[in-house]
């Protein structure tokens, strides 16, 4: 084995391995460093930004305190065809939770009792944390569905940065209120979940950041994420994002809000300086359910994918 050639001229007699393990110890001991710095800014981006924008992460205002100009409309095929399904089983641990949301919405006025001879079945799903209220999701999908966004291509834009920042809106769906006219559509009062609901969200979100969609943000229904190149662009992004955000008085999630992250989790994948991955949560199928939900993201994940010679053994052991 032939040694590398050291870099600064070493003492007569020395090993010229010293001078490769004095460089290696040296690049760690200023990687360390960095990597030092590096957490500290994070926390003070964090920290002074949760306090700079408080209200932005605030609790959702009464329905009559949102703006009046971005009003949700609905536009039916057929005008004579009642929208009617059958409800849902409520699990007995959620009832509780189930109550409690019905009645914060109602205080707020984000919805009401209701005639309507239209009725769509809604839902809850449990978050990931535990303590937190389970979504609710009402069930639109007989009044269609719109496209969204291509989560490719906001996955490529994202991995461009060195340093991201994710946002989550609070019950997104409520920061839109419906049209008058529309309101009996939705016997809930709210938009959430149904044809225009995602295309009138996405306007409302793209109206406020259209100055930095595709530059240095992308958002996807209610999540937003962020990245710069470096630590003082960072927080210029960040200042330009949230202003936008307080000027229309939107309002985002702080719990879920990470600020100057060096790895991101977002729509099912992972984004860092390596690159993009899937998010391997997501992807590990143990059960008959999980199987199925696997293979219908094959698609998603086929470019991650070297070959599919295990389909064909998945689907047998789903079918057993």
């Amino acid at each position: 084995m032939v040694p590398p050639s050291p870099g600064p001229p070493l003492p007569s007699g020395t090993s010229p391995w010293l001078g490769v393990a004095t460089s290696a110890t040296v690049a760690a001991l200023v990687s360390a460093i960095e990597s030092e710095l590096t957490s500290a800014a994070a926390l003070d981006i964090d920290q002074s930004f949760r306090r700079e924008y408080g209200n932005v992460f605030g609790a959702l205002p009464l329905v009559h305190e949102l703006p009046s100009d971005n009003l949700c409309r609905i536009a039916l095929i057929d005008a004579t065809k009642s929208i009617e399904s059958r409800s849902y089983a409520l699990p007995r641990k959620y009832q509780e939770a189930w109550s409690t949301i019905i009645d914060d919405h109602l205080t707020a006025g984000r919805i009401r009792p209701s005639d309507s001879h239209h009725a769509s079945p809604s839902f809850l799903i449990p978050k990931a944390d535990p303590t937190a209220l389970p979504q609710w999701v009402i069930d639109y999908q007989q009044l269609d569905k719109t496209p969204l966004p291509q989560v490719d291509d906001i996955l490529a834009n994202a991995a461009k940065g060195k340093y991201w920042a994710k946002f989550d809106m609070t019950n997104s769906f409520f920061q839109t209120c419906m049209h008058p006219d529309d309101i009996p559509l939705t016997v809930t009062s709210t938009p959430m979940g149904f044809k225009n609901s995602p295309q009138m969200h996405q306007q409302h979100m793209r109206h406020a950041l259209a100055d930095y969609v595709g530059k240095f943000c992308h958002m996807y229904l209610d999540d937003i994420i962020v990245w710069s190149s470096s630590l003082e662009e960072h927080r210029r992004n960040l200042c330009l994002i949230l202003d936008a955000i307080q000027a229309h008085k939107l309002f985002l999630n702080a719990t879920k809000a990470v600020f100057c992250c060096m790895e991101v989790k977002f729509l099912g994948h992972i984004i860092g300086h390596d690159g993009i991955k899937p998010d391997g949560s997501k992807t590990v199928p143990w059960l008959a359910k999980e199987v199925c939900r696997f293979l219908s993201q094959q698609r998603l994940l086929e470019l991650f994918l070297y070959d599919r010679k295990f389909e064909g053994e998945l689907r047998l052991n789903q079918q057993r």
